[in-house]
């Protein structure tokens, strides 16, 4: 698994500032940022008065992941202490915003019903992905009647350690989106791309605070469990020139130019793929559930398309962003590398059933790079035996010889 690379979606609230730490201008006036669940019930005059508070909903929806400074620590509350007796041990805990991050939440692979989501059933199968989580216990844990969550910390940790075990710092990018915006009121199965960095780090695991030892916890078979968010820091930075070391899309700006410029709104509205970046419809699942993995193959495709519409965002407002350019074209090269000369060859060993697909893949790229006219087929036909553990893919072996015989 360690092999895996994959880059990280995460969602933003739209505000009317660009993600700088502050409230918005006009919060009342800002309703596409109820759009998400947690912000349009919670959202209130007095919560929007100030940033920097724990009442503040946009906060944990990452609304100031472009913030220079920490946003100091944030409090989450365990949310069935109040009325289950197995949790009522636990404390308010607080964790770290830094400055230039975001709370990461993975919310769609701590999803109980994977069978409500057939399309994450494969995703784990085509990965090799082997939880090996225990449903007995959370079904005794019972916290809630539909139990759609994972609850039990020996779960969580292995979810968690999976998950971000695939994002590795300065090589996985960060890809910020936004559901909706002033300028497109409906975008149709897609998401809006509104910065891309990289990745510099992301917190490890942190467990609740609790008014017991951890001893008498388990002594008295009390529940435990980790806090879902994981601090992502980014790259993209600011200074007097712009932005630098990733892109933040100038989407305000665009905003503005079409609320001065009415006479050519018109034509910018019909051709809005030209001046916005979207995710595809294709890749929709990626860009939902707050955080989600992107493949290498989406990844280069978004920052191909990054490129064309910065320069047509530069003619339209009069900007220079040729720092952007530059940095786009080295990610691309990187995660061209990153991807290899055979994209998805370990996926598809994996499907084929070989479980070490992925280390398989590994050491046949490391041949390549000492031999770049290798193909990665007949290599790993011709040697099988040193490749893979044959004892425990036998079975997949053989069948894959006679497939060949055949």
């Amino acid at each position: 698994m360690s092999n895996i690379i994959r880059h990280l979606s995460l969602r933003v609230p739209w505000m009317d500032k660009p993600w700088n730490g502050e409230v918005c201008n006009n919060p009342k006036e800002n309703r596409y940022c109820t759009i998400l669940k947690n912000i349009m019930e919670n959202k209130t005059e007095e919560s929007c008065k100030q940033f920097n508070n724990d009442n503040c909903p946009c906060i944990k929806e990452k609304s100031a992941f472009m913030y220079e400074k920490s946003l100091g620590k944030i409090t989450s509350s365990y949310p069935y202490k109040e009325y289950k007796d197995n949790c009522k041990h636990f404390k308010d805990t607080e964790l770290e915003y830094k400055p230039y991050s975001v709370p990461s939440i993975c919310f769609r692979w701590l999803f109980r019903n994977k069978e409500k989501d057939p399309k994450m059933d494969i995703l784990m199968k085509i990965n090799n992905i082997k939880l090996n989580l225990n449903d007995r216990i959370e079904n005794d844990l019972s916290l809630t009647k539909d139990k759609v969550w994972y609850q039990l910390k020996e779960n969580q940790e292995k979810i968690f350690n999976t998950f971000y075990g695939y994002v590795k710092p300065e090589k996985s990018l960060c890809f910020f989106y936004t559901k909706n915006a002033p300028f497109v009121e409906e975008v149709s199965g897609r998401r809006i791309i509104t910065a891309i960095g990289n990745v510099l780090s992301v917190s490890g695991n942190k467990e609740y605070d609790y008014n017991k030892t951890i001893d008498q916890i388990e002594n008295e078979g009390l529940h435990r469990a980790l806090l879902w968010e994981h601090i992502v820091e980014h790259s993209i930075r600011k200074d007097d020139k712009g932005y630098y070391d990733g892109v933040l899309f100038p989407y305000h700006e665009l905003n503005d130019y079409l609320n001065n410029n009415q006479d050519k709104a018109d034509v910018i509205y019909k051709n809005i793929d030209d001046y916005v970046l979207f995710s595809s419809v294709e890749s929709f699942e990626n860009f939902s559930y707050s955080t989600e993995h992107i493949i290498h193959n989406d990844a280069i495709e978004l920052l191909i398309k990054a490129k064309k519409v910065l320069t047509n965002l530069a003619k339209l407002l009069n900007k220079n962003f040729t720092r952007n350019y530059k940095w786009i074209e080295n990610k691309i090269t990187e995660v061209l590398k990153l991807r290899g000369p055979y994209p998805l060859f370990g996926e598809v060993l994996s499907a084929l059933g070989f479980n070490d697909a992925f280390e398989i893949e590994k050491k046949i790229y490391e041949e390549y790079l000492k031999d770049n006219t290798i193909d990665f087929w007949d290599y790993f036909e011709n040697n099988l035996k040193t490749l893979t553990n044959v004892n425990k893919n036998n079975t997949v072996i053989n069948t894959w010889k006679n497939k060949n015989k055949k």
